[in-house]
């Protein structure tokens, strides 16, 4: 059995510090030792710090207690809409194959999705129609990108 702290939002608060702490005490040892500096406004330092542990503390618990929690769900009643119960009048839901398709067209519009949300990709695409003179269009390559990747990913490419 887990202890009390591990079953409650304590876990999540813990890894929330965990992954903002040691980065804030690497990158001021940093600034220290290496550069010689100083932090100009301490004040608004550690209020910016503070906001950024508050910030990944309540991601850590919405993922924990929500997403992740919704994702363990829907995964786990999808199957059942293709299954055929005997004691179930209309089973199944949808057809094998209709199912695997409508499984097959959701992932593939949220990589779809994904892929265009990614800043990186944004960037890069931004940066190359810039250096081009606008050659290559950003949402052509942007969009190109995106009605691949799903694609490449789900063959395991």
């Amino acid at each position: 059995m887990l202890a009390w702290h591990e079953q409650t939002p304590w876990l999540d608060m813990k890894l929330g510090v965990q992954a903002i702490v040691p980065l804030v005490m690497f990158l001021l040892t940093v600034l220290y030792l290496l550069l010689k500096e100083r932090v100009q406004n301490k004040l608004t330092a550690f209020y910016g710090i503070a906001l950024c542990v508050t910030g990944m503390v309540v991601f850590n618990i919405g993922l924990s207690y929500g997403l992740a929690k919704l994702g363990g769900q829907s995964g786990g009643l999808a199957p059942a809409a293709c299954t055929s119960l005997d004691m179930v009048e209309n089973s199944p839901l949808y057809p094998y194959e209709f199912g695997i398709f409508i499984a097959l067209a959701f992932a593939w519009l949220l990589g779809f999705g994904a892929t265009l949300a990614e800043p990186a990709l944004n960037a890069l695409c931004a940066m190359l129609e810039n250096l081009t003179n606008g050659a290559f269009k950003k949402t052509m390559l942007m969009d190109s990108v995106a009605l691949a990747w799903p694609a490449a990913s789900a063959w395991g490419s």
